[in-house]
């Protein structure tokens, strides 16, 4: 029997080449995405998942409020770890970790190399993260000052085949480190991918009692068991006892009175697991993903497998009168519905089955582009083979269900006397299906015409700034901040360079820190607003771009500027005034002094707001100060097109500058725009996917056409020989299809428009959608549907009309 069913079904395939085709070509190509974009939705939902306690290891999280200003990130005090484990029994283990935002120098024998991924962080860093080490006692490896561990890969670099272990390595030129330890290789699939991890008993702020000194990131592995709703329910308390105090002296009232006033201090915890995909946090020990992008890619290749899907349905029910005498002669001969059921499932089945053949070999060929293009690093895991067969038989089954019952159901003694005709019914399905199908397909299109429109609207869209020309150079030591004087006159000299400057800040995701306390004049002794503070130079806001809209910039020609500041509006709008209203006024930087009191400047001037950071979130109070502290950048304008030997002329002022240490840059532009290679990304695989969906919904709207023109091939010959015209055959022949498009543009409008509007409300700027958007991509799927119908439509047209009527 099951013989018979596969003989068959090959025999109906190899008889309708064109059918066949469009049908493993399209289920193949739907298969092959929806697995890909599973790949790839698996490999973002793993990460941390090969933590050997990761179930039981939180983040602590600040979540403050002071006046209107919110701050939720992972930052906390040095003393958090070591007071934790004394006075909560649930914690296990503590560490504490520091983050190095920039490239770090490791000078191995007289080599320099600079290295991305460098940690400072507890020994007990292995007892809350797996981080087995092949080489070293995970106990001892950091329990020292000026010990390091490596990883396997830094550990090649450094000394090749050679053992790594008590050598001796120098950080940034001045301080050595005895290597402990050696990593194995970490995964990728980790928020916490860590190269090189010294000791943080190294840090000058190991010992540091301040509560309020936020700069670490603190781990806590719980008790197997442990509630930590239980533990949370204790930070407030632990908070009035040992922070309390702390508020008190800094805001100067009483605790209970700041939070009566508004104050907000808490901590939060967050679950390693849920750190990659959910974290709200600002700070971040590495790069991150966005779960609301994995609901939209699962939605993607769900609707492109279902078009899939629905181009089989479609034409396997719209075929069925080509097969409704051999279901007569079946039934006539003794065969059940039931068998009728499984040979057309089977059918159904087996062409899924071939499709999945294809679909897996896609995949192969398709993963290293896809992989690429997704930003991670994906695979042909084991399961893949098993999930690629399941897909299949669930697509066969789903898809041939319908059809199935719909060929099994026909009467023999109608459709064996000629008289059978396709249904009302079976025609409103194929339609509805088709409407669903281009109804997608629109949604598909609006929604990366606004992509990119947002991501034009990123590029286009006044910063505040002017990041393009401005190449950055590091500042490494005191001595060449001391001597920024010198290297500025000498690059000056140079016609290729517009400007330069010396920042503690400047945009990109790394390079904005320092959150600090201010009070206006006027403002109470419990009120203070937070700002990113910057120490810069005199020609920072020239070099940068900056507009100043009321007061004046520093000045080289006065000195007293040390004790002055300038702002952005936004610090402005905090502080109560107007741009023109503060200038003059006095701002106090709290703890501003070495003795802790607060330090009183003078506002000079303020400055257009910039959008320093992404695009996401409002301009947040930004205030410039004027001293030499920690200017770690220097930030360069050019102006000439041949960027290669003005770069060239940089370094060679540089190393004269900055001896002993390897030149190094970034562009401006580029470093900004890694706010948005998430949307970036998304833009590139929502824009194939959309064409990957609007081709197979094309595939089936072309096997459709070409059925329903068959159909109609005698009504065509008979319009042509009373006078009908080769264009208004056409016309008719597409208008159906016209108005099933016309009404998927009505029903995916609404759903698009409400998609869209979500998504971009992620952003604090965005572009607006426009109704030319909806057109557009109506009009482009119109004419999509008018190319692939037309076709058809002119093949059967231009036929001769003698031989069109003898047809059948």
């Amino acid at each position: 029997m099951i013989k018979n069913y596969l003989r068959i079904t090959f025999r109906n395939l190899k008889r309708n080449k064109g059918y066949s085709f469009i049908n493993i070509a399209g289920l193949a190509t739907g298969m092959a995405a929806f697995v890909l974009i599973v790949l790839f939705i698996q490999n973002e939902m793993s990460f941390d998942a090969h933590q050997e306690h990761g179930d039981d290891v939180y983040r602590v999280l600040m979540d403050a409020r002071v006046g209107e200003q919110e701050i939720l990130d992972a930052s906390s005090p040095a003393i958090m770890a070591t007071q934790f484990l004394q006075e909560f029994p649930e914690i296990v283990s503590a560490t504490r970790i520091d983050n190095f935002s920039a490239a770090v120098l490791i000078t191995v024998d007289n080599e320099p190399y600079y290295e991305d991924n460098y940690f400072m962080a507890d020994s007990s860093v292995f007892d809350v993260f797996t981080l087995p080490l092949v080489e070293g006692d995970a106990a001892t490896a950091l329990n020292r000052p000026n010990t390091m561990v490596i990883s396997e890969s830094v550990a090649r670099k450094y000394f090749g085949d050679g053992d790594p272990m008590g050598r001796t390595v120098q950080y940034d030129n001045r301080v050595d480190y005895e290597i402990t330890g050696v990593l194995a290789e970490v995964p990728h699939t980790t928020h916490f991918r860590p190269q090189v991890i010294t000791s943080f008993l190294t840090s000058n702020r190991v010992d540091d009692p301040i509560w309020l000194n936020n700069s670490f990131m603190t781990y806590l592995r719980l008790r197997p068991g442990a509630d930590p709703e239980a533990l949370r329910a204790k930070f407030p308390e632990f908070i009035r006892t040992y922070v309390g105090p702390q508020i008190e002296q800094f805001m100067g009232q009483p605790y209970d009175e700041a939070l009566n006033a508004g104050l907000k201090y808490e901590w939060q915890l967050e679950r390693m697991a849920e750190i990659y995909l959910h974290s709200p946090s600002t700070e971040q020990l590495g790069p991150t993903g966005d779960v609301r992008y994995l609901y939209i890619l699962g939605a993607i290749a769900l609707f492109v497998l279902i078009i899939a899907c629905i181009n089989f349905m479609n034409l396997s029910t719209a075929r069925a009168t080509g097969r409704a005498r051999e279901v007569g002669i079946r039934k006539t001969m003794g065969s059940d519905r039931s068998q009728l059921i499984r040979q057309f499932l089977g059918e159904s089945v087996a062409t899924a089955t071939i499709s999945m053949v294809f679909a897996f070999g896609i995949v192969l060929l398709a993963l290293p582009a896809f992989s690429k293009m997704a930003g991670a690093t994906l695979s042909v895991a084991p399961w893949l083979s098993g999930v690629v067969v399941m897909i299949a038989l669930v697509t066969g089954i789903l898809a041939g269900l319908y059809p199935a019952f719909v060929l099994s159901g026909f009467q023999p003694a109608v459709v064996l006397k000629g008289s059978f005709a396709s249904s009302k019914k079976g025609k409103a399905l194929r339609s509805a299906l088709v409407v669903f199908q281009f109804s997608i397909s629109i949604v598909l299109l609006v929604g990366t015409a606004i992509v990119y429109k947002q991501l034009d609207f990123i590029q286009q869209q006044d910063l505040g700034f002017e990041k393009e020309q401005v190449v950055v150079v590091p500042i490494e030591t005191r001595t060449a901040l001391q001597n920024f004087d010198t290297f500025r006159n000498e690059l000056l000299t140079n016609t290729s360079i517009a400007d330069a400057a010396s920042a503690g800040m400047v945009p990109g995701p790394e390079h904005i820190h320092n959150n600090t306390g201010f009070r206006g004049e006027g403002m109470r002794d419990e009120e203070f607003i937070i700002a990113a503070l910057g120490e810069v130079s005199d020609d920072y806001v020239e070099t940068m771009g900056l507009k100043m809209i009321a007061g004046r910039d520093f000045d080289a020609s006065f000195p007293s500027d040390t004790s002055g500041f300038v702002i952005n509006e936004a610090a402005a709008a905090e502080l109560g005034f107007t741009p023109e209203e503060i200038v003059g006024t006095t701002l106090a930087r709290l703890g501003g002094n070495d003795d802790g009191t607060d330090r009183a400047m003078t506002v000079l001037g303020v400055f257009e707001n910039a959008n320093f950071e992404s695009l996401h979130t409002a301009v947040r109070p930004m205030v410039l100060g004027h001293w030499q502290m920690n200017q770690r950048y220097a930030p360069i304008r050019i102006q000439s097109a041949d960027v290669a030997t003005t770069l060239k002329q940089i370094e060679e002022v540089w190393t004269a500058w900055e001896p002993g240490y390897p030149f190094t840059y970034f562009f401006m532009d580029t470093e900004y725009q890694q706010y948005y290679e998430q949307e970036q990304r998304l833009g590139n695989l929502y824009s194939y996917f959309t064409i990957l969906a609007i081709l197979i919904a094309c595939l089936g709207l072309f096997g459709l056409a070409s059925f329903i023109t068959v159909q109609r091939t005698k009504e065509i010959g008979v319009r042509k020989v009373m006078g009908a015209s080769v264009p208004g055959i056409v016309v008719l022949l597409s208008k159906e299809f016209t108005y099933l498009v016309l009404i998927a543009c009505l029903v995916g409008f609404p759903v698009a428009w409400y998609a869209m509007d979500l998504w971009l409300q992620d952003f604090a700027y965005a572009t607006t959608m426009g109704w030319w958007v909806f057109a557009g991509s109506g009009l482009l799927a119109l004419t999509i549907a008018w190319l692939t119908v037309s076709y058809q439509s002119i093949k059967t047209a231009t036929a001769n009309p003698v031989q069109s009527l003898r047809y059948e």
